[in-house]
């Protein structure tokens, strides 16, 4: 999972177990390593912030909730989805939206 704003020449790498082990517990319908639902995830991502990969590393198992508010390094202003099919010609119409 990546955030990309538009004054950054990299992307954010968010921490995908801070979904894994927090998101169902806070009531998005996630179930850690057994899946769950990207959108629940975004609302997740916007209702929380998400914490870098750096922060909350990657386990590939499920855990308790570690999540840190003051850890926060990304905080949601604008959802969009990317269709897998088109991804280069999605991002680019994301990042058209944040300049």
């Amino acid at each position: 999972m990546i955030a990309i704003e538009a004054d950054l020449e990299t992307p954010i790498h968010l921490a995908e177990q801070q979904v894994v082990d927090c998101a169902n517990a806070a009531g998005y319908y996630t179930f850690g390593c057994s899946g769950g639902w990207p959108g629940s995830v975004m609302y997740y991502a916007n209702e929380y912030g998400m914490m870098t990969n750096n922060e909350y590393p990657y386990t590939a198992r499920d855990g308790a909730c570690a999540f840190s508010q003051p850890s926060v390094t990304f905080d949601a202003t604008q959802i969009e989805a990317i269709d897998g099919n088109g991804y280069t010609s999605s991002i680019e119409t994301i990042v058209d939206k944040l300049s």
